[in-house]
C-alpha cells in the first residue's frame, strides 16, 4: 500500500500578513489530507527542494530548531502509518481516521473492543492458542475489574495495584497472576504499535509485574532409570513413558513440538524441525535410544503424516488441531502423575515440562559447559538457561564447604 508524508507551504491560503501556513500533506493510496503545523512563513523564506525553512529567515529565533521540530513530526506521522501498515488496519481505517491517529485523537479506543479485535485477528490467522490466553485474560479482568469497557488511560499503576490486591486476596497464586499482567501489558503495547494510544501514560514503567521462582520440575538420573527400566502393565502409564523419553532424547522437546513433528522431519539420521514457541529451528542427532522409540511409530506412514497419535484427523482445521494438542496434553500429564506415584518418584509437580529440566540438569550433571546446554534447549541467551539450573545439588554444596574447610 503507497502512503507519503511532505512538508509543504500551502499557498492556498494565505495569512493577512502575507505568510503562508506550513503543512503535513498525508496521501494514502491517493486520498490526500492536511495537518496544519501552527507555523507560516513567507513563501521567500520556504526552501521547496528541502522542505524546510530557510536559515537566512530571520523573525524565527532559531531556524534550524524550528525545522528539527517540524522533522520530528513528519517522523511521527510516518512511525504510525508504518505500524498501521504492518498490522493491516491502514487499508480498512479512513483517511479521516488516520489523521486523528497522528494528532493524537485517541480517546475512543477502549480496551475491551481492542482487545477482541486481536482476538479475532489471531484466530482468522491460526493463532488460536494465543486467542484463548487473550480471551481467558479478557474475561478475568471483568470479573476483577468489572464488566464496563474503559479507555486504556484507566490503566494506571493504582489500578493494576487494586487488580493486584483483589486477585490474591482470594489466595491464588502470584504466578497465575503474572500471566495475566504480562498479557494485559502485550495488549497495551500493541496498542501502541499499532499507533491507537500513546505512551505517555505507560503504567508498566513504574508497576513491576511478580513472579516467584518455579517449583522444582528436574527428577534425579535414578528416578529417570527408574522410569526407564519399570515394567508397567497399565498401557496409559507405558504410553506415557515413551512421550516422556521421546521428549527427553529429542533435548527435552515441548509436547507441542512433538505433537507436530511430521515423518518428513526425521532424515538422515536426524530430527529436524521449527519449535512452535520460539520459531528457532531445532536439528537433533537420534540417538539409538531414540531410533528405538520412534520406529513403531514410523510403520506404514507417508512423509506428510504425524509420527506420534496426538493429532488424528486427517486434516484438520487450526482450532481442531489446538485443542486436540491441549486435550492430549492435558490426559498426559494426568498418566504422568500417576506413573510417578506408581514409581514413588517425588517431585513437586510431575508435568510435560518434567523432560525438559530434567535433560538440562543431566546436562549440567555431567559437566557439559552452560553454552552448549544452552544451545541443546534452544535459547537465545544463558539467563534461560540459567533459570532451569537454578537448583544446585546439596552434595555439589556439601563438597564445596569440604573443601573449603576439610571433612
Amino acid at each position: 500500500m503507497s502512503y507519503n508524508v511532505k512538508i509543504l507551504l500551502d499557498k492556498r491560503s494565505k495569512k493577512e500578513d502575507g505568510t503562508f501556513p506550513i503543512i503535513l500533506r498525508l496521501v494514502i493510496n491517493r486520498k490526500s489530507t492536511s495537518i496544519s503545523l501552527n507555523l507560516s512563513v513567507p513563501e521567500k523564506a520556504w526552501d521547496e527542494n528541502k522542505e524546510s525553512i530557510k536559515t537566512s529567515y530571520k523573525k524565527i529565533e532559531n531556524v534550524i530548531r524550528q525545522n528539527n521540530v517540524i522533522q520530528k513530526k513528519r517522523s511521527h506521522a510516518l512511525d504510525i502509518l508504518l505500524n498501521l501498515e504492518e498490522s493491516g488496519k491502514l487499508e480498512t481505517l479512513p483517511i479521516t481516521e488516520v489523521k486523528k491517529l497522528i494528532l493524537g485523537k485517541k480517546s475512543g479506543v477502549t480496551f475491551f473492543s481492542f482487545t477482541e479485535k486481536l482476538i479475532e485477528d489471531m484466530k482468522k490467522e491460526g493463532k488460536v492458542g494465543n486467542a484463548r490466553v487473550y480471551k481467558e485474560t479478557l474475561t478475568w479482568v471483568k470479573k476483577y475489574a468489572g464488566e464496563q469497557d474503559f479507555p486504556f488511560k484507566h490503566i494506571t499503576f493504582k489500578w493494576l495495584k487494586k487488580l493486584e490486591n483483589k486477585y490474591l486476596a482470594k489466595g491464588f497464586k502470584v504466578n497465575g497472576l503474572s500471566v495475566r499482567l504480562r498479557t494485559i501489558r502485550g495488549i497495551y503495547n500493541r496498542a501502541i504499535k499499532e499507533g491507537v494510544i500513546d505512551r505517555n501514560n505507560y503504567p508498566f514503567d513504574i508497576y513491576s509485574i511478580k513472579s516467584v521462582a518455579t517449583q522444582k520440575r528436574a527428577i534425579s538420573n535414578d528416578d529417570l532409570q527408574k522410569i526407564v527400566q519399570a515394567e508397567l502393565d497399565d498401557l496409559q502409564m507405558a504410553r506415557a513413558r515413551e512421550f516422556f523419553m521421546i521428549s527427553y532424547y529429542l533435548m527435552g522437546a515441548s509436547f507441542i513440538d512433538m505433537a507436530y513433528l511430521k515423518v518428513a522431519d526425521y532424515r538422515e539420521g536426524r530430527v529436524k524441525y521449527k519449535r512452535k514457541k520460539t520459531g528457532g529451528l531445532y536439528n537433533v542427532k537420534v540417538s539409538k535410544q531414540l531410533k528405538l522409540l520412534l520406529a513403531p511409530y514410523l510403520e506404514g506412514k507417508s512423509k506428510e503424516d504425524f509420527i506420534l497419535p496426538i493429532i488424528k484427523e486427517a486434516h484438520p482445521t487450526k482450532e481442531k488441531e489446538y485443542y486436540a494438542v491441549r486435550y492430549a496434553m492435558r490426559q498426559y500429564n494426568k498418566d504422568l502423575k500417576k506413573l510417578a506415584e506408581h514409581l514413588s518418584i517425588e517431585v513437586e509437580s510431575f508435568s510435560s515440562y518434567v523432560s525438559r529440566h530434567t535433560f538440562a540438569t543431566n546436562a549440567r550433571d555431567r559437566e557439559i559447559p552452560l553454552d552448549v546446554i544452552s544451545k541443546m534447549m534452544g535459547h537465545s541467551d544463558l539467563r534461560t538457561t540459567q533459570i532451569y539450573l537454578a537448583s544446585i545439588r546439596d552434595d555439589v554444596v556439601d563438597d564445596a564447604l569440604d573443601l573449603m574447610f576439610g571433612e
